[in-house]
């Protein structure tokens, strides 16, 4: 099944006090290094109007979407990824927060969601615990529309009337996010390490 990538970067950073999807972390954004992990892959990035031409500028000719109303959460941004991502094509949800995912994992998510007979599909690390990215295909797509407002993909991820694969890695990127001033400092330190 075709993939198009879905980064979400619209959020506010209110915990940050600063833009993180855009700011330099050792040298490249998040942003930047999940572009950089995605390569030549198929990807949107939604993003609100206040940070559109940044994103642009560090993620120069891919799709920016704007999220005319990022205060609704991340579900309004998937909302504005799936109107514009071929309906055909699975959507492949990765957030702006967390760029430590390997490109050895995309490849092992596709490779599974080739095969896999299901209508939701992400990776697990080794201690069970779910992550990104969280592909969502064709029938799953048709429930988007009607997710609540809010910052978890969640209730689509376990929705009862979807069929769901659960694939076992070991990339702890999966999980790994910057939602606080520690994580962001411990990241630097870890890239300038």
């Amino acid at each position: 099944m075709a993939v198009t990538y879905a980064v979400l970067a619209a959020g506010d950073s209110k915990r940050m006090d600063f833009p993180k999807a855009i700011t330099p972390l050792a040298g490249l954004s998040p942003l930047q290094r999940i572009a950089a992990t995605l390569g030549e892959r198929r990807f949107v990035i939604v993003t609100s109007s206040g940070l559109s031409l940044e994103c642009a500028a560090q993620v120069s000719g891919r799709r920016i979407v704007i999220n005319e109303s990022p205060w609704r959460g991340m579900t309004s941004s998937l909302r504005s990824a799936n109107g514009v991502i071929d309906a055909r094509h699975a959507v492949g949800v990765l957030l702006a927060d967390k760029p430590f995912l390997s490109e050895r994992t995309l490849v092992l998510c596709e490779r599974a969601l080739e095969f896999a007979d299901c209508d939701v599909l992400y990776p697990v690390t080794n201690s069970g615990q779910p992550g990104h990215p969280v592909y969502f295909g064709p029938n799953a797509r048709k429930l988007i529309e009607a997710l609540p407002d809010g910052d978890t993909l969640r209730t689509l991820r376990d929705d009862p009337r979807l069929t769901h694969a659960a694939i076992a890695c070991d990339d702890e990127g999966v999980q790994l996010d910057l939602d606080t001033p520690d994580q962001w400092h411990a990241a630097a330190a870890l890239y300038h390490a």
